[in-house]
């Protein structure tokens, strides 16, 4: 295990997806682990919220994934930075905001290609790790 966690921004379909499929999942698995500490600002919290109401997860269950996303020891929880943007430009902000040195999304948008920050999959985060480690 590494002495400190690399600072990830997570795209929001990665905590939905990990209900259901093993890739996202063992990113999660990741950051449970400490090799991960996600880089969340306000406007990402919100987008995440708003997907985990979708996906129907109660107010109770809800509640404790707050804590977790902006918990000190659980993330980097950056509630000065507000965005203005789409979901890609707060993926990017908090990247910048954070020192994140990437990304993982499942999608690569242009916006996002041409932003300067790495841009790794789920997938491609888990060999990583388990390379270094």
């Amino acid at each position: 295990m590494t002495d400190s966690p690399k600072p990830v921004v997570l795209a929001p379909d990665i905590f939905l997806r990990a209900l259901h499929f093993p890739e996202e999942y063992r990113v999660l698995l990741l950051w449970r682990d400490g090799l991960i500490l996600p880089v969340v600002t306000r406007p990402l919290l919100l987008q995440y919220l708003k997907l985990f109401r979708k996906a129907g997860i109660e107010e109770r269950t809800l509640k404790k994934w707050i804590l977790w996303l902006t918990s000190k020891e659980k993330a980097r929880y950056l509630a000065e930075v507000e965005g203005e943007g789409g979901i890609q430009e707060s993926l990017v902000e908090a990247a910048r905001a954070g020192e994140a040195e990437l990304i993982t999304n499942l999608t690569m948008p242009d916006t996002l290609q041409d932003s300067g920050v790495l841009l790794m999959s789920p997938k491609d985060l888990a060999v990583f790790f388990i390379k270094a480690n």
